[in-house]
């Protein structure tokens, strides 16, 4: 198979800007710091953390060292966010780090698949690239806002930092152009218009509010759950989720009208009912009423 160099900048046009390292929970501020310096050697300068504590890591001391003076803009520029949902909601693609096989897992690639899956998105997109605590990684609820899953191979369990720091790596490699790429490989095309988070969410609750009022009874959380994956599976563009909107608004308006008319001709149906089964005193003979003695 023959290889050749690919022009990174016209088949990876997403900025390095647009790339958000989320950290779920982080147990230890000094990670924190080791985080930040990993994406400074690697052009990444949007850190996103779910935490909530009270300190923030980012004016920890430790993370301030760890973090040395050329990495202190990436802390200082962090924003703290005090759930998953609301740290991924503006992203268009969010991809969850794993090293291991889930009940709940959307589609899984090779960090060093980051070239093929993420780089071709325009810049207009957003992408988050989220890892889970020390401790025991990412829960299964954050996995399930995630759209991609991602394994990076290795031996046992990566430090915080240098899982970072492999994701950076993929990406400065394949924007600097020091990698070759095999055409014949590439046999997916990348969703280069994906929605955000929120949108996607907003859809899979529109549809869960359907089946409960068609059903009338509330939709269990399998059920819910299962639209999620069927929608991440399906890697819709934005323009497919707003075709979908107007189909469902255009039947649904449509449903609504037929209603109305079949409300309207059973309420007709009842009162002229009512007419024909009513008194008319015109034609009632009269019959007094005699009171016996």
């Amino acid at each position: 198979m023959t290889s050749s160099i690919v022009n990174s900048l016209n088949r990876f046009p997403l900025p390095l800007s647009n790339v958000h390292v989320i950290l779920v929970e982080p147990s230890r501020s000094s990670n924190v710091g080791s985080c930040a310096r990993v994406m400074q050697n690697f052009g990444l300068d949007s850190l996103r953390i779910v935490s909530t504590r009270k300190k923030p890591h980012t004016k920890n001391f430790a993370a301030q060292v760890l973090a040395t003076h050329k990495a202190h803009h990436i802390l200082n520029g962090a924003r703290v966010f005090p759930t998953v949902e609301e740290a991924v909601e503006d992203l268009n693609m969010v991809i969850g780090t794993t090293r291991r096989k889930r009940v709940v897992e959307p589609k899984h690639f090779d960090v060093s698949e980051i070239p093929e899956r993420v780089l071709p998105l325009g810049s207009e997109n957003n992408v988050g690239f989220m890892f889970g605590t020390e401790k025991s990684g990412l829960s299964n609820s954050s996995l399930a806002l995630c759209d991609f899953t991602m394994s990076i191979p290795s031996q046992g369990s990566l430090n915080l930092s240098h899982a970072v720091l492999a994701v950076g790596y993929e990406i400065w490699k394949a924007k600097t152009n020091s990698f070759t790429l095999y055409d014949g490989d590439v046999t997916r095309t990348p969703n280069l218009d994906p929605p955000t988070v929120s949108t996607k969410k907003h859809f899979e609750k529109l549809l869960v509010e359907e089946i409960e009022t068609l059903d009338n009874h509330k939709v269990n959380g399998d059920l819910a759950l299962r639209i999620h994956q069927m929608i991440t599976k399906a890697d819709l563009t934005n323009s497919d989720i707003n075709f979908m909107f107007s189909v469902f608004w255009a039947f649904k308006h449509k449903a609504d009208a037929s209603q109305k008319a079949a409300e309207k001709q059973s309420d007709e149906k009842t009162e002229a009912e009512t007419q024909e089964g009513g008194t008319d005193e015109s034609k009632t003979p009269f019959v007094e009423e005699v009171e016996e003695e």
